[in-house]
């Protein structure tokens, strides 16, 4: 067994037994959590990727209004997932970044919606010491929402080792590389893809929500790896993964690199972050 061979397996079960998908690095359902150590002990920062507020307020002007109050639920399930990894992993999250497409642009156009989502951020700043808005596709209208002092909107975050980016433009085009050298950034979590596995039996057709790792990743940076994340809103599925077909430039080729497909075990309970491993898409074709 090689030595790549050999570290795959001791993450596949750190992966498959706690959720942990690297040092510091942990992974539940369609979020992820990065330990922040600091003088004051170690805290967390929760990430999740394609929130979409206000996407159900599209349907108000059809009259169809079975959707709406999709921020309320977004708002619950963060706080549940803070209470989770507290009781998971004993770390405080104090901290949350919404990695790009946080809102859909058309959606502050309606007074309701706007007001929503308005309110969403100012009950979560209560919440949380940081609030990271990292800007993606959709995201023009952020900087017109009333946000508090402890929010704030960039292109990126770093934290660690880890820059957190949406992923819908290249690290030249964030103008990020010199910041990422500086930081000693080796891995990239993105989101913007949406990625679902679907598995076909020829009778019924499943899909389940998952995050990718990509590994040996060169994109002329130290980067090595690359995470990317499902849509965190319950509404939105997305590129099926099998497809091998992405939007984002950071994953030109990347499916050419080792690949592992990671779908949360909704039957593990709520004690540990228990994911199934489909490896590559290779090894999900052979099943």
């Amino acid at each position: 067994m090689g030595e790549n061979d050999k570290r795959d397996a001791e993450e596949r079960s750190k992966i498959l037994l706690e959720g942990r998908v690297s040092e510091g690095l942990y992974a539940y359902s369609d979020s992820m959590l990065i330990e922040n150590k600091s003088a004051e002990g170690i805290k967390g920062t929760i990430i999740v990727s394609d929130v979409h507020l206000g996407y159900d307020y599209q349907y108000a002007d059809t009259g169809i209004r079975f959707l709406l109050k999709g921020d309320d639920s977004v708002y619950s399930k963060i706080l549940q997932l803070r209470k989770h990894y507290s009781n998971w992993l004993g770390i405080e999250a104090d901290s949350i970044a919404f990695n790009g497409d946080i809102i859909d642009d058309f959606a502050l156009k309606n007074v309701e919606s706007r007001r929503s989502i308005n309110l969403f951020f100012s009950r979560l700043s209560l919440k949380f010491r940081r609030v990271y808005l990292i800007r993606g596709n959709h995201d023009k209208m952020l900087d017109t929402l009333t946000l508090k002092d402890n929010c704030s909107i960039s292109e990126y975050v770093i934290l660690g080792h880890i820059i957190v980016m949406h992923g819908d433009r290249s690290i030249e085009e964030l103008n990020a590389k010199d910041d990422m050298k500086k930081k000693g950034v080796n891995s990239i979590i993105i989101g913007h893809e949406h990625p679902v596995l679907r598995l076909n039996d020829g009778i019924r057709e499943e899909k389940y929500k998952c995050i990718v790792i990509f590994d040996d990743v060169h994109l002329g940076t130290l980067i090595s790896r690359i995470y990317l994340m499902p849509a965190f809103n319950p509404n939105i599925e997305g590129t099926d993964i099998m497809q091998q077909s992405f939007m984002s430039p950071l994953l030109t080729n990347a499916m050419s690199k080792r690949t592992r497909i990671l779908v949360h075990d909704k039957n593990a309970g709520n004690v540990k972050g228990k994911f199934l491993d489909f490896g590559s898409v290779d090894d999900v074709k052979s099943l």
